[in-house]
Order: structure tokens, then C-alpha cells, then sequence
């Protein structure tokens, strides 16, 4: 929640995030303040492509635009015991 405004007010916002590899090329930035909720709001400003990252081709060759960082876990399978009874 950002502290109540008027109009004119100058509040500073700092953004910390760790990007994903991202495929070598630019990427722009666009942030904007809107007033109300994810499903009903107004845009009060707006600054597109504010910044300009360019990315350099790393280590490995990234298909596609982003490379997430993931983990796989590769389990054995279990068996499937099925007792059964013979009335005779």
C-alpha cells in the first residue's frame, strides 16, 4: 500500500528483483501506479520503456526468451501390490 497522495506529490519507489536468464537482446521496462484492484482500476501514470536493459548472450544458448532456474526430481515408480482372496 503506497501512503495516501494529492496531486503533484513526489514519492520515490525503489524495485529490487533478480531476473531470470533472459534470451540476448533488449528489454524494456514500463512502470505504472494504477488506483484500485487487479479486476477494477484506473491507470493514474504511465512510462513506457522508462528503462532499457540489454542482455548479453551468456554460458548456455537460451531457447525461447527466458531461462527459469528449476529443479527435477525423478522418482521410482511404486508398485501396485494387490492382495487378493480365494474362497473355495
Amino acid at each position: 500500500q503506497l501512503p495516501r497522495m494529492r496531486a503533484g506529490d513526489i514519492v520515490a519507489v525503489d524495485f529490487h528483483l533478480e531476473l531470470p536468464e533472459l534470451y540476448a537482446t533488449n528489454f524494456s521496462f514500463s512502470p505504472a501506479i494504477a488506483n484500485g484492484t487487479l479486476d477494477t482500476y484506473a491507470v493514474c501514470d504511465w512510462i513506457d520503456n522508462a528503462l532499457v536493459v540489454p542482455m548479453a548472450r551468456g554460458q548456455q544458448q537460451i531457447y525461447g526468451l527466458v531461462h527459469l532456474k528449476c529443479r527435477v526430481e525423478v522418482n521410482q515408480r511404486p508398485r501396485l501390490v494387490v492382495k487378493s482372496t480365494v474362497v473355495v
